[in-house]
């Protein structure tokens, strides 16, 4: 059973020995732009003499036949003898470009969605849940035509007009600043996706692997 780290995190930050050896590190090709990878970046500039690898990858590598020490995992996770620490969540944003919308009527409720393609991401159901202050939650399937097997290659088809999506806010808060797409629905929210930290159960409390855990959850959480 996957156990939950949540406390101790803290008097690891405060640890100052100097951090020596490899480290490898697994994360999804999603979090490339994300707080994620920008936390990782001032975790090997703190530590000099760490010799770090850092595997982009959306395929859930087998931590311990890949011998990694640490792999960031964006999900529901499946059981396992690994340990974790949920790290936050991602934003989604419903959005489109307003030249494919002029094809088709404005929606005003969740369930006109149905009605539009949307892109769809290959390791995700044709199905969305969506949130409302006011009236609570929905599920909605969607029709789609054209599908992607990354969430930045999903983003850019969603930019060339070829339909809905639901990417990160952080790749594409830009985009809806400046008019290149536009968010449907914003009283509607699109179920945030939880982000957490695993690793092997046999890291000690010193070594580099709770060192990283720590730091994230200090930048983080």
């Amino acid at each position: 059973m996957l156990t939950t780290v949540e406390y101790g995190l803290l008097s690891i930050t405060e640890q100052s020995d100097v951090l020596r050896g490899k480290l490898s590190i697994n994360l999804p090709t999603a979090l490339t732009r994300s707080i994620y990878a920008h936390t990782l970046a001032d975790f090997c500039k703190s530590h000099p003499h760490l010799e770090i690898s850092i595997i982009y990858s959306d395929v859930f590598e087998n931590l311990i036949e890949k011998d990694i020490d640490l792999a960031i995992r964006v999900g529901t996770l499946p059981s396992s003898d690994l340990k974790s620490k949920r790290l936050g969540e991602i934003e989604r944003k419903l959005v489109c470009t307003s030249h494919f919308l002029a094809q088709y009527a404005v929606p005003s409720h969740p369930r006109e969605l149905a009605h539009i393609p949307w892109v769809k991401l290959t390791s995700l159901p044709a199905k969305r849940s969506l949130f409302h202050s006011k009236f609570g939650h929905i599920d909605i399937e969607f029709t789609y035509q054209v599908t992607a097997n990354s969430v930045e290659g999903l983003t850019q088809l969603c930019k060339d007009g070829l339909g809905i999506a639901t990417p990160p806010a952080y790749l594409v808060n830009d985009c809806l600043q400046t008019g290149t797409l536009i968010e449907l629905l914003p009283d509607w929210q699109v179920s945030p996706i939880p982000v957490f930290a695993i690793w092997p159960n046999n890291a000690t409390k010193k070594s580099a692997t709770m060192r990283l855990v720590a730091h994230l959850a200090k930048a983080i959480t």
